[in-house]
């Protein structure tokens, strides 16, 4: 578990915020194979920067669970449902399979025809796909099985990168219910994934860089073998932990977009031209219903080159409050009309 703020190099566990899950704990990596050094796992915690200010009380729902394809057939097969019902896609929608085809590989084969537009998906149900799934899953074999604790991203916080100019990011909870995002966090392979409400409680701050806010989860990593076909990864949510960290985005991102592509294209955008000195202060409110989707990649110790997904809903208003500093102009805008991220160029 992780929780701001921190004070690196040093590190200690201070109590969750979310008092209701669970600690992470040093024991929480067993391995049927060699074991991934857990210090990775305390390295990159102590990376995690102290730039936050409780303002409210820290707020979690329940766990829900996200079913996997596995999971959804397991579901049909114990209710006796007819498996060549097309109604049946509700459960097992074609997007859904198509992505787990793709990510075992084994059932790429069995969905071709499919992906071929040979035939509609509700013909292919009518015609047993899922029972063909359901035959070259089943008895799966499990060869590695093993369970580590990695982040996912919540939230991203920008900045322009101007020596002065601030940004905030504010989830001013005020009673233990209050939940400003909902987030969603997938399975790879099958697996099943998980979904919870939360409300930091924090306003987090950052100047001059960007920055993005983690939660800690811990997931199943299992290497299944087939009836047939080759050995694929698949991977499970466990459970989304308490606390949070915060880390600078190094990587190239949606800040500082050229200003004529921005003009020219169809992203809305505010223009803030200041040419006296000193500093502006402004305010952005990110509406219900926005989202943002992340695309999280395994960590280098674990070995296992994937990525799974996780997508975050805003279900309260969330602030963003800015300084920018004067004599340079600036450009606030979403790099997608729903997106719940609000990105900045600048130009001195």
């Amino acid at each position: 578990m992780i929780q701001t703020p921190l004070k690196p190099p040093t590190f200690a566990l201070p109590p969750s915020p979310f008092p209701h899950l669970p600690s992470l704990s040093p024991a929480g990596t067993i391995r049927v194979t060699a074991a991934p050094s857990y210090a990775s796992f305390r390295a990159m915690q102590s990376s995690m920067v102290s730039i936050s200010t409780r303002v409210g009380p820290s707020t979690a729902s329940a766990e829900t669970p996200i079913p996997g394809v596995i999971g959804r057939l397991n579901y049909i097969y114990d209710k006796n449902l007819p498996t060549a019902d097309p109604s049946l896609r509700s459960i097992i929608p074609k997007h859904a399979l198509a992505n787990f085809a793709h990510q075992t590989g084994v059932g790429a084969e069995i969905m071709a025809p499919v992906f071929r537009r040979k035939i509609s998906y509700s013909d292919a149900i009518r015609t047993g796909i899922f029972d063909k799934v359901w035959e070259a899953f089943r008895k799966d074999e499990v060869v590695e099985d093993f369970i580590d604790n990695v982040y996912t991203p919540i939230a991203d916080i920008h900045c322009p990168h101007i020596s002065g100019c601030k940004a905030k990011y504010i989830q001013e909870t005020t009673h233990k219910k209050q939940h400003f995002l909902n987030v969603q966090v997938f399975g790879f392979g099958g697996g099943k994934g998980s979904s919870i409400s939360l409300g930091t409680g924090y306003e987090i701050s950052t100047e001059e860089k960007c920055l993005r806010v983690y939660i800690p989860i811990k997931i199943r990593i299992q290497k299944k073998k087939p009836d047939k076909g080759k050995i694929y990864t698949k991977i499970s949510i466990e459970e989304i932990l308490g606390g949070f960290g915060v880390k600078a985005i190094e990587k190239k991102h949606s800040c500082g977009k050229d200003f004529s592509k921005i003009k020219t294209s169809n992203i809305i955008y505010e223009k803030y031209s200041l040419k006296e000195r000193g500093t502006f202060k402004t305010s952005k409110w990110i509406d219900r219903g926005k989202k943002i989707n992340y695309s999280i990649k395994l960590p280098p110790y674990i070995g296992i080159d994937i990525r799974f997904k996780t997508s975050v809903e805003v279900l309260n208003k969330i602030r963003y409050d800015y300084e920018l500093v004067g004599q340079n102009e600036y450009i606030g805008y979403f790099p997608k009309s729903k997106s719940s991220m609000f990105c900045w160029t600048w130009k001195k």
